[in-house]
């Protein structure tokens, strides 16, 4: 499938899997309001323009960004279903035809533990679980 070109990142906060994304897409934006700055400054310093910070909160963040553009977003935000699932709703548009959606945090121990409602109810067994609760599902073309 090649390069990703562009990436949404929803919950960034430290910047580890912002790097990975950088590493493979030619663009990625994160979205996060509390972000570590010292991290941050140093992606944006290495990285350059391949970066985007936007300080909010999704859905709020998400308005206003053009839809069917991005080839995966990325979500690890707030764990409750009901943010998990205005998440996911919010960024289903950008994604392009044949993209993917993923995240973080499909586990029943993860405090608020609303990640695995909110991906079983809108994906149902199209979502792939891995051994590290990330989740993945692949957008029909």
């Amino acid at each position: 499938t090649g390069p990703l070109n562009s990436v949404l990142e929803v919950g960034s906060h430290r910047g580890v899997s912002t790097e990975a994304f950088l590493l493979h897409a030619e663009k990625v934006v994160s979205v996060d309001p509390a972000r570590d700055p010292s991290r941050f400054r140093w992606l944006e310093k290495t990285y350059g323009s391949k970066l985007e910070m936007v300080n909010g909160c999704s859905p709020q963040a998400l308005t206003g960004m053009k839809p069917g553009l991005l080839d995966l977003v990325y979500i690890d935000a707030y764990h409750d279903y009901a943010s998990a699932k205005a998440d996911i709703l919010a960024a289903l548009p950008l994604i392009r035809a044949g993209g993917w959606i993923s995240g973080h945090d499909h586990s029943d121990l993860v405090p608020g533990a609303g990640v695995v409602q909110a991906v079983r109810e809108l994906f149902g067994e199209r979502a792939k679980v891995f051994s590290d609760s990330s989740w993945l599902v692949k957008l029909h073309d």
